[in-house]
């Protein structure tokens, strides 16, 4: 057990399937533990960009993914057990963990509580149930808070609960600690006769077994939160139409809230109420207390400043070369999507700039994950309305600055984010920095070019397709990304950023057939359909020529500036073909068709790559989730694949991915944990030569 969950409390959200209320129980619980003065960090089991999104936009902190097998740089052979936490947590979820429990935003004050968010059903996960919720609880040694869905149940709740309460998952042995379990919460409660239905046949399991039922949560007042694909919609589209205040009152109404923190561990948590504007919050509040001990004050909302979180104007540099102040009292601004959309008001904590909620500084100290002089783009206009999304806010509002040169200059990678782009892990650009880059943002959507001065470019996954008409008319964009990549500069994108990286994207079932002009960087077409192209872990080798041809290609152009062009080939057109399945895991459909796989594999599986250093081949983990793929076709001779990728029960699917010179693109999401060779390989292609 890690020493930091020694002290402070937590709980892991888990429910009995999908759809059964975990995200609204945890969004409500987030906001009820802010309007009781809390301090709370929350995260999410698995690879879910848009829960951890929700749940850094209300605690106004990075959320961060942990994930149990992701964590690791390694193959996954088929006899593979799942980490019993014998010897302490995986390296890689430890560092994730203490991102996480780390004092937030730098007050020194540690976190009263940490919420974990769980995925799917409690025991679904990858071969053998690694990285299931309950695997992950079992590690963190953090009781579970099961959550039921009552719709269409009566009586027989009892014996699915009893399933869950008693269930043997594979991964339990000796040497490992059993899931245990906080108490149940049940969602879907329809009346009143329902309700007592439901508690009448839970109590004889709190009697035999001493997990009590501590929430009946009617339909009624539940928020309804709107999905696309397989999650939500993006926080900064949803949120604003969310009132924190009625579902805080909704779960305080249904739910024994002052217990289920008692049996948490927060023996001296404040009370329902003590969020109100009165001097007894004021006298009460041990948070505002400890404030008032350093001398600071304790106000309320009305005043700007709350527990633990001192106000500041900040006058930053913003791409463009304009000077901004801003206040740290700002909810995550609107993007282009959203821009004529009501904000929602601050509440309780209320959040940081956009990008010092969803990104963790690094470890080390006076390190910038975000460069604080990012210079403008190209041909770009100033736009102060931009400003709050792509204000480089980690190295500001931590006063930090880079850490000197040793010896070499530091990598500078700009990395698209704005609403296309927005997928990415809230760890990663402290690992980059921490690897010796440092990391600038810019909008592909919004800006003229990326920031001048970066050696590299990565583009996150996202939602292109939903903003694909402003993309592909974004020209001056479209023409600085064509000559960059003519002049090798090297160019990463995943998943969404892999389909603005392609010639074009089609959309199937739509009442007109219309293509959208992409980044045209790979020479390949996307077609988005209606059906999963493919979903689940990954664990990843990297293929003969990645990422070393790309910095052979890089350099060598550098060195005589007149590398090899990268767009001269003409486009093929590239599709599907029938490739090995893979086995069902918990973020694997079995018996689905998986995404585009090459003609030659993986009958014509190529040489390991291997590490910088030449000794062992470099593997990644991480996964997939996508509807599109590549259109028909093989990959043209100049180009080759990146992956070759198999399930978490090691099943051989398919080589993946795409290398034209230095730009590369791939469905495969990279694990940060699981992937920190690999992107110390990659920033090698992108350090300036002396």
């Amino acid at each position: 057990m890690h020493k930091a969950q020694q002290r402070i409390p937590g709980i892991v959200i888990g429910g009995t399937g999908s759809n059964t209320g975990k995200t609204t129980v945890t969004l409500a619980l987030l906001c009820a533990l802010a309007s009781r003065g809390l301090a709370v960090r929350a995260a999410k089991t698995g690879p879910d960009y848009i829960d951890a999104a929700f749940h850094a936009a209300i605690t106004g902190q990075p959320a961060a993914n942990l994930d149990a097998w992701m964590c690791r740089q390694a193959p996954a052979p088929p006899a593979e057990k799942p980490f019993t936490g014998g010897k302490g947590l995986p390296t890689g979820l430890q560092t994730v963990f203490e991102r996480m429990a780390a004092s937030p935003s730098g007050t020194g004050r540690a976190p009263d509580m940490l919420l974990v968010e769980g995925a799917m059903g409690l025991y679904d996960g990858g071969h053998a149930g690694a990285g299931s919720t309950a695997h992950l609880a079992a590690l963190l040694d953090l009781p579970i808070l099961l959550v039921c869905s009552a719709a269409g149940l009566g009586q027989s709740v009892a014996a699915l609960v009893e399933g869950y309460l008693r269930h043997k998952p594979q991964w339990l042995n000796a040497k490992s600690a059993p899931p245990r379990f906080l108490g149940i919460v049940c969602t879907h409660i329809g009346s009143q006769r329902h309700a007592e239905i439901i508690a009448d046949a839970l109590k004889p399991l709190e009697r035999s077994d001493n997990v009590p039922l501590l929430g009946l949560l009617p339909r009624k007042g539940a928020p309804e939160l709107q999905s696309r694909h397989l999650g939500l919609v993006e926080a900064r589209e949803a949120l604003p139409a969310l009132d924190r205040a009625a579902l805080t009152h909704w779960l305080e109404e249904h739910c024994r809230l002052d217990a289920l923190l008692k049996l948490a561990g927060l023996t001296s948590a404040p009370s329902r109420g003590m969020a109100d504007n009165s001097p007894e919050k004021a006298n009460k509040n041990s948070a505002c207390q400890r404030e008032y001990k350093r001398g600071g004050k304790c106000d309320d909302k009305r005043g700007a400043r709350m527990p633990g979180r001192a106000k500041r104007d900040l006058r930053v540099r913003v791409p463009g070369g304009t000077t901004s102040a801003l206040t740290g009292y700002q909810a995550d601004v609107a993007t282009p999507a959203t821009a004529t959309r009501p904000t929602a008001k601050p509440f309780a904590a209320t959040p940081e700039p956009a990008l010092a909620t969803r990104f963790f500084p690094p470890q080390q100290p006076k390190a910038a994950t975000i460069r604080n002089t990012a210079t403008g783009a190209d041909i770009q206009e100033p736009r102060d309305d931009a400003a709050n999304l792509f204000v480089p806010s980690l190295a500001t509002v931590a006063a930090a600055k880079a850490l000197p040169a040793r010896g070499t200059a530091r990598p500078l990678i700009g990395m698209a984010w704005d609403a296309a782009f927005s997928f990415c892990y809230a760890d990663l650009p402290a690992l980059l920095t921490e690897l010796g880059a440092d990391v600038v943002p810019f909008s592909p959507l919004r800006d003229a070019a990326p920031p001048q001065g970066c050696t590299g470019l990565y583009f996150p996954g996202g939602y292109p397709e939903l903003h694909a008409e402003e993309l592909g008319a974004n020209l001056p964009m479209l023409r600085r990304l064509r000559a960059l990549a003519q002049k090798n500069l090297p160019i990463y994108g995943e998943c969404g950023g892999y389909i603005y990286l392609m010639q074009s994207l089609r959309m199937e079932g739509q009442p007109e057939v219309r293509e959208y002009a992409m980044a045209g960087l790979l020479p390949l077409r996307c077609v988005l359909g209606k059906t999963r192209a493919a979903l689940g872990y990954r664990a990843a080798l990297a293929l003969p020529g990645w990422p070393e041809r790309a910095a052979r290609t890089t350099r060598s152009a550098r060195a005589d500036r007149s590398g090899p062009a990268v767009l001269s080939a003409a486009p093929s057109i590239l599709s599907p073909m029938p490739c090995a399945d893979s086995q069902a895991d918990g973020f694997t459909v079995g018996g689905e068709r998986t995404s585009a796989s090459r003609k030659d594999a993986p009958a014509r599986m190529k040489t390991p790559a291997t590490d910088q250093a030449g000794s062992k081949p470099l593997w990644v983990r991480g996964h997939e989730f996508h509807y599109a793929r590549e259109d028909d076709g093989p990959l043209p001779p100049h180009c080759a694949p990146l992956w070759q990728l198999h399930d978490s029960k090691g099943t051989l699917l398919r080589q993946e991915g795409c290398l034209c010179g230095s730009v590369a693109g791939t469905w495969l999401h990279c694990y940060p944990e699981g992937s920190r060779t690999f992107w110390r390989v990659w920033l090698k292609t992108a350090t300036p030569l002396p």
